[in-house]
């Protein structure tokens, strides 16, 4: 079996954390293949190094984020084989991951300021809006660009493969006159 990469994906919720000043969760994306391509360890090591970044750049309290993900990690990873490796799969993994992460963050606001306050407009947004934006960030930036690089890369292969078949028939051609 073909070990499968994951950096490239963790390049880019780096870049959109770093650069990006959207209130998205970015390694949203990032957690659901990162669960559907390693083990339960290896995702909880790794989950937690994104939560200590995640800690570097957030105004909370030092720690809260890497115990985000990897209590996230530990509850959510044994569902990953619920959901198909497909861009619709990506998509409503990344939805239930980014609800349970939004769940905690403001249990976890709550405890440390209880006057945070909890209104419909503020449901509505942290726990509907915020999680369809993070799949839809899943299938922009995660899933789209693996499928154009694939369909890229087919046409070039038959590019190639047509440029030499050509190039066959013109040479038998010359030869045979």
């Amino acid at each position: 079996m073909k070990k499968q990469r994951i950096w490239p994906y963790f390049l880019i919720a780096s870049c959109f954390a770093l650069f990006v000043p959207l209130p998205l969760l970015p390694f949203t994306p990032f957690y659901a293949i990162l669960y559907r391509r390693t083990s339960l360890i290896m995702a909880l090591w790794i989950s937690a190094g994104c939560g200590f970044i995640l800690d570097l750049l957030s105004v909370s309290p030092f720690g809260t984020q890497t115990l985000i993900a990897t209590t996230a990690t530990f509850f959510l990873y044994r569902y990953r084989i619920y959901f198909v490796d497909k861009p619709v799969g990506l998509l409503s993994y990344t939805l239930i991951i980014s609800v349970f992460l939004t769940f905690l963050n403001r249990i976890s606001h709550f405890l440390y300021d209880p006057t945070f306050p909890f209104t419909l407009k503020g449901f509505a947004t942290d726990f509907l809006l915020l999680p369809l934006a993070d799949a839809l960030y899943a299938l922009l930036f995660f899933s789209y660009p693996l499928i154009i690089y694939r369909f890229l890369k087919k046409q070039w292969f038959r590019f190639h493969f047509l440029k030499k078949v050509s190039r066959k028939k013109k040479e038998d051609s010359i030869h045979d006159t």
